[in-house]
């Protein structure tokens, strides 16, 4: 009986200290990847335009770098955004490139696309919360064609959209 009642406690003890916890974090400031399987959005954050027209805009407004063209190299290069409590995108950041100046073109074609494209902010516990999405591209040139047709595509953008 003792011990019942000294684990009731301790679990109530844990679980008070908890509850004060999170209502001393301010989460319009939180900062939340947008695939975290520990975060329950009220609302995930999303282009008003919807997904796919985000994707298409970025894609063609993705221009592969002539010295990337030249020398025939292919690989994924990858960039991550955040979607702020306003629904703007901002601090768009290269995570993975193939070189030449390719990050920075995607950088450049995530940056047009979201002067165009407003988003819904994400929200959790009630509170709008700045979500970090990323997007890899795959370029791809062969030997044959080294035109920029085809060469780049969007594969995923991650997130719930």
């Amino acid at each position: 009986m003792k011990g019942s009642i000294l684990t009731y406690l301790l679990f109530f003890g844990l679980a008070f200290t908890h509850e004060v916890k999170s209502q001393e974090v301010d989460t319009s400031i939180m900062i939340v990847d947008a695939i975290d399987p520990n975060v329950i959005f009220d609302q995930q954050s999303a282009p008003l335009k919807g997904e796919k027209a985000f994707r298409r805009d970025v894609n063609s407004s993705f221009t592969i770098p002539k010295a990337v063209i030249n020398s025939g190299r292919s690989g994924k290069i990858e960039a991550a955004f955040l979607v702020d409590t306003a629904g703007v995108i901002t601090d768009v950041v290269i995570l993975q490139d193939i070189g030449s100046g390719s990050g920075e073109a995607l950088v450049r074609a995530i940056s047009n696309a979201g002067k165009r494209h407003k988003w819904v902010p994400a929200v959790v516990d009630g509170k709008k919360v700045k979500v970090r999405h990323t997007i890899p591209v795959t370029v791809n040139l062969n030997s044959q064609s080294r035109t920029q047709s085809n060469q780049s595509s969007i594969r995923n953008m991650s997130g719930n959209f």
